[in-house]
């Protein structure tokens, strides 16, 4: 009889573990999906319309902030406490020149799809 309550609890207590972890398992990668997802459009602008007459970075990047920090801030949660620092940095490196939003500096330079891409792998990297 005791085998039996014992084994009940120790059987519903592994159930419950599993299933936690199976769920924040996927709640974690359909955040992950997002946070790819949602720097991919850009992605895909600075590698292959880079090089049009009338592109502009700034201006493209601007209008795509508030998604992508709706994301990276969805996705912190998911964050392990050692990686948040890590994760805060990559994310303000991503954006911030001298304390706010500007996104000039991906112009300047031989290849701005290249220091555009370092910069959301930083981010993405966590996502994996």
């Amino acid at each position: 009889m005791i085998a039996a309550i014992v084994g009940a609890i120790t059987g519903g207590g592994i159930g419950f573990l599993t299933a936690r972890y199976s769920t924040h398992r996927t709640a974690r990668a359909t955040a992950a999906g997002k946070l790819r997802a949602a720097f991919v459009p850009e992605l895909v602008a600075m590698k292959f319309d880079r090089n049009k007459e009338k592109f502009d970075a700034d201006a493209l990047l601007r209008v795509a902030f508030p998604r992508h920090a709706q994301a990276v801030e969805e996705y912190r949660f998911y964050i392990k406490p050692r990686d948040r620092k890590a994760y805060e940095t990559a994310w303000r490196e991503y954006y911030e020149v001298g304390g706010s939003v500007r996104f000039f500096d991906y112009i300047m330079g031989d290849n701005p799809y290249e220091s555009f891409e370092s910069r959301v792998k930083a981010i993405l990297r966590f996502a994996e």
